[in-house]
């Protein structure tokens, strides 16, 4: 196995699990949830979207006659929860010692951008793109995402209470 050939499922992987594990934090932090339900409802978004991705990339490289289905899988999901769980380190940290959900959300966000510049840079190495403008890309619609989520959970609490 080259590593030409797993960059794309990498990218596939990762950008989703960036992008969909931070607006689940996001919007638990809009909602007001607690730090321990926040990382809870982060981890089950991990594993059960990473899964549902590897599945979908499994059946996509089936459909396809890839000799290689189920590496694309196995790429897809372990990228999809390595970087996806990068933001939620700091809510570990934050169960462990106590923290309050501000900071630990900020420590989460620079996590989660640092995420999203990393498979933005793989995307552009993929495309043969400019190194920048697929970083930057990555960077601004995780967090868009994010801020959808977080907007959805400062409403819905406000709706519920």
């Amino acid at each position: 196995m080259r590593l030409k050939e797993v960059i794309p499922e990498v990218v596939y992987g990762g950008v989703d699990g960036t992008i969909s594990t931070f607006a689940v934090v996001a919007g638990s932090f809009g909602g007001g949830l607690t730090l321990k339900a926040t990382f809870i409802l982060g981890v089950a978004s991990l594993v059960a979207d990473g899964f549902s991705m590897a599945v979908g990339s499994y059946l996509s490289a089936q459909s396809d006659n890839d000799r290689h289905p189920l590496r694309n899988g196995i790429v897809t999901f372990i990228s999809f929860v390595i970087l996806g769980s990068l933001m939620l380190w700091p809510y570990l940290g934050g169960i462990m010692f106590e923290w309050a959900e501000a900071p630990v959300f900020v420590g989460s966000a620079v996590l989660a951008g640092v995420s999203f510049m990393i498979v933005g840079g793989l995307k552009s190495r993929v495309q043969k793109s400019s190194l920048l403008r697929g970083a930057a890309e990555v960077v601004i619609l995780g967090f868009i995402a994010a801020g959808i989520a977080y907007l959805l959970g400062d409403v819905l609490e406000a709706a519920i209470t």
